[in-house]
């Protein structure tokens, strides 16, 4: 019989310091103009001042159909993303023209026809 008992990755699995972790990972402080890298099924960005993100596209390609990832604003202001229609070439296909996300909100998205599409938004941590 195994003694072992199964671990599960937690809070202490975040990596802050821009590397990929087997639990997330972060991106730092984002950059209006610079795509946020998409690398694991939880995305960090910590803005230290409201961010208008017009990159394009603002979140790197999605490596295979279905794909999914959240988002979470760990910073201490505004995040704004925007929809195609807004910013041509965002590959972002939001519920709203904009969508703005508070300190400590979410957001969850699938990759469809190699665009991401917002599931929900707004859940705080």
């Amino acid at each position: 019989m195994s003694t072992d008992i199964p671990t599960s990755k937690g809070l202490d699995g975040f990596s802050f310091d821009g590397r990929q972790s087997s639990w997330g990972t972060n991106s730092g402080s984002p950059v209006a103009g610079t795509t946020i890298q998409v690398g694991s099924s939880f995305v960090l960005v910590s803005p230290s001042a409201l961010t208008v993100m017009t990159a394009m596209p603002t979140f790197s390609a999605p490596t295979t159909q279905g794909q999914f990832f959240r988002l979470l604003n760990q910073g201490t202001a505004y995040l704004v993303l925007q929809d195609q229609l807004i910013l041509s070439g965002s590959a972002l296909r939001l519920p709203t023209p904009s969508v703005a996300l508070r300190p400590l909100e979410t957001a969850d998205f699938l990759a469809f026809n190699n665009q991401w599409l917002m599931l929900s938004h707004g859940k705080r941590l």
